[in-house]
């Protein structure tokens, strides 16, 4: 989804989506941690997610010490629709 460089800092990300189908969930993430930003949330209606106030500040805090791919995961069953994605980040 995203190829993070060394030193990224994330400060911010949003995802936007069409009602995608029931049971499925999306989570934000990596490799180590496929839920660093987002932990699995429901995606069978339409909607938006951002960080929740207060969980900003632990996630956003997260530097990547080298090159890295943050992937957004689906579960739970087959979707269709439309991903939207940003992820804002600062390279100290």
């Amino acid at each position: 989804l995203f190829k993070m460089p060394q030193d990224a800092r994330v400060i911010d990300f949003k995802i936007w989506h069409d009602a995608l189908a029931s049971s499925t969930t999306l989570a934000l993430g990596d490799a180590d941690d496929p839920d660093r930003f987002m932990a699995a949330a429901a995606s069978h209606a339409a909607g938006i997610m951002v960080p929740l106030v207060g969980r900003i500040d632990t996630m956003a805090g997260y530097t990547y010490t080298a090159e890295t791919v943050v992937s957004l995961t689906m579960a739970g069953g087959a979707a269709t629709g439309t991903i939207h994605a940003y992820i804002m980040y600062v390279v100290d």
